[in-house]
């Protein structure tokens, strides 16, 4: 955006403004990575809402649909064995298992390393859980509780209360709740 012609110069209006006019709506809604819509989402896009709670869940709904199909894992011998091992009954407590193959990819993973082919996160969990028993971080025998945090795929709408006439809506330590005005 910046030029250096024997100084340094600002980028231009034109340049600016045309930045400024991807900035709608409609823009806003669109894949970053597409330079044109395509003539489905332009469809689609004229019938979602411009504002408000339903506008935020369209987004949402758009942003959290991948736009790439995540690629077809590389079939490898290696993997392929590491599955099966893995699938065995008690495989992350297994002498033979840990000292077969996942003591070597546990050992790369803890140091920081990164792996050489992509494994799928189930297989990573039960490195990391066989490991750790290993080492006593993670108590033999012991569950993990079920997650608490997990979000609903569509969050709940916002509660509006209307305010009266008579009051901003801000409560504060001298509010008359209902039930204290006959006190």
């Amino acid at each position: 955006m910046y030029k250096f012609c024997g100084g340094w110069t600002r980028p231009s209006f034109h340049r600016l403004n045309q930045s400024l006019d991807l900035l709608t709506p409609n823009n806003l809604m669109s894949n970053p990575e597409q330079s044109q819509p395509s003539p489905s989402s332009s469809d689609s896009e004229s019938l979602e809402p411009l504002s408000g709670v339903d506008f935020y869940n369209a987004r949402r709904a758009r942003w959290l649909t991948p736009t790439v199909p995540p690629r077809a894992p590389e079939p490898s011998s290696s993997r392929r064995k590491l599955e099966q091992v893995l699938s065995g009954p008690d495989a992350v407590t297994s002498d033979d298992v840990w000292f077969g193959s996942v003591e070597k990819i546990w050992k790369g993973l803890g140091a920081g390393g990164r792996l050489k082919r992509r494994l799928p996160m189930k297989l990573v969990i039960k490195i990391i859980h066989s490991a750790w028993l290993r080492d006593q971080t993670w108590p033999a025998g012991s569950a993990a509780p079920e997650p608490d945090d997990e979000l609903p795929d569509v969050p709940p709408a916002p509660i509006i209360l209307p305010a009266s006439a008579t009051s901003s809506g801000i409560s504060t330590p001298w509010t008359l709740v209902e039930g204290d005005a006959a006190a």
